[in-house]
């Protein structure tokens, strides 16, 4: 069927071009797309001339349904029609481990590698590989794409391409890459080749050779004049350089601590930083655009809180306190102790102070004593405009708000003089669910019973500190 070829009508129906069609169906999954068949003859036939290809090997039948995939490629090969896109995931994958079951990926790496071939040969600039589990090595072939657009790579090896072949894909703006194994020169050759890329993604990307010293990578973002979004999840380096940067997405992982991390990003918009261990990143920007925001997120199975761990936090707002800062803090713990705390109530003052926007946190119920030492700490180091405490497990937030309800109340009477000498005034707001936003509320409803919100209805405190 030629391009902008109308679908017929039926049953006196508006005749919707082909290209519409193709539109629709490419926003729904491949199981979904393909019961659109059923519609009519002429979205079947739409269908099957569709340029976005989207493909899922389940377990049990990968050789069928690979046969079916290759009879797929081999119409559009032998009716000359050209395709957009290619994903090709792969769900079978989840419980290799046998010599047998191992053989069976492998064999399936082969036989999708031929067909990431086939499809860049009939003009997939758009192309996604999914969980695969190590166990494919990509085709060299596709680094040579010239016409390549966007790749997205989850669960496979990418070897070098030797001497006598070069990264053609000049034209590539967007790269993401989990969960592969690749050798950090070829993520630079990727890079120094590609001056185009404007969105990339690595995502616990693990070097196959074992080098973890691969912080040349990361000074080559210098080199990508249009980057904009850059997210580095689970990634080891000491320095993020790029003049365009826009939108940073930095998560430290679980394998890496003591992580020490300088920004020059002179252009940066939005920076979202992701905290999954134990210990608090030193962080420094050596350049950032005046206006701009921060989003710090921290999990945390700490079975309590010492006077350094405030210390190093307090030291990161102090890094973002240029910017529209964000805080949630995930106490993950569900029992925390006595003999885990290393806390000194007056070990922590006299630190500044940056503003954050709202402080999220989400948190088991603990006794008064740890809640107390918690708020403390955190007004020692920070002033937070809205606090937001969430509960986790099947518990509502009642005790919590109230503990924080008292000590806010104990610095309005100037009786709680650890770190809430200078707060002015407190408004509480509730969430209208229906009206989808917050409403204001009386503090003292929390103090009575008959009206006092449920614990499992979100409240809000905003804080107004004196100048």
């Amino acid at each position: 069927m030629k391009k902008g070829s109308q679908i017929e009508a039926t049953n006196g129906e508006f005749q919707l071009p082909e290209p519409i069609v193709h539109r629709i169906q490419s926003f729904l999954t491949a199981k979904e797309a393909a019961r659109t068949t059923i519609l009519s003859k002429s979205w079947r036939s739409a269908w099957l001339t569709r340029p976005n290809l989207d493909f899922c090997i389940t377990r049990g039948g990968e050789y069928e349904y690979l046969e079916f995939v290759e009879k797929t490629i081999q119409r559009y090969e032998q009716s000359n029609l050209k395709i957009e896109s290619l994903k090709l995931c792969n769900e079978s994958g989840g419980l290799y481990g046998c010599f047998v079951l191992d053989m069976i990926a492998l064999k399936i790496g082969v036989l999708a590698n031929d067909l990431i071939t086939r499809a860049l040969k009939i003009g997939a600039t758009h192309l996604c590989v999914q969980d695969f589990v190590g166990k494919m090595v990509l085709s060299q072939g596709v680094f040579e794409a010239e016409n390549l657009v966007e790749l997205s790579l989850h669960g496979c090896k990418i070897e070098d391409l030797g001497f006598d072949r070069k990264v053609r894909c000049s034209k590539l703006e967007s790269l993401y890459l989990r969960y592969v194994n690749i050798n950090s020169e070829m993520i630079s050759n990727i890079v120094s080749c590609c001056p185009l890329i404007r969105k990339l993604s690595l995502d616990c990307v693990v070097p196959f050779n074992g080098d973890d010293d691969d912080d040349h990578v990361y000074h080559s973002f210098s080199r990508l004049p249009f980057l904009k979004d850059l997210t580095l999840l689970g990634c080891r380096t000491q320095e993020v350089s790029s003049p365009s940067l826009e939108r940073l997405y930095f998560a430290t992982g679980y394998r890496y601590r003591s992580l020490n991390v300088k920004f020059d990003v002179p252009s940066i918009r939005k920076f979202r930083l992701e905290i999954d261990n134990e210990e608090i990143p030193s962080l420094s920007f050596v350049s950032a655009s005046r206006d701009w925001e921060s989003d710090v997120f921290i999990r945390t199975y700490r079975r309590g809180f010492s006077t350094l761990w405030f210390r190093g936090l307090n030291k990161l707002l102090t890094e973002l306190s240029l910017s529209k800062m964000y805080l949630s803090l995930n106490m993950a713990a569900k029992k925390i102790d006595d003999e885990h705390w290393d806390y000194e109530v007056g070990a922590i003052r006299g630190l500044p102070k940056p503003k954050v926007e709202s402080l999220t946190l989400d948190m088991f119920p603990i006794r008064a004593l740890h809640s107390f030492v918690i708020f403390h700490g955190l007004f020692q180091i920070c002033r937070p405009t809205f606090i937001i405490v969430n509960m986790l497990g099947n518990v509502d937030g009642i005790a919590n708000n109230n503990m924080l309800r008292k000590t806010l109340a104990r610095g309005l009477d100037d009786k709680f003089m650890y770190g809430l000498h200078d707060l002015e005034e407190v408004n509480v707001h509730l969430f209208d669910e229906d009206a989808d936003e917050w409403r204001p509320l009386p503090l003292e409803s929390l103090l009575d019973p008959s009206i006092s919100p449920s614990g499992r209805q979100k409240t809000r405190f905003q804080l107004k500190w004196k100048l």
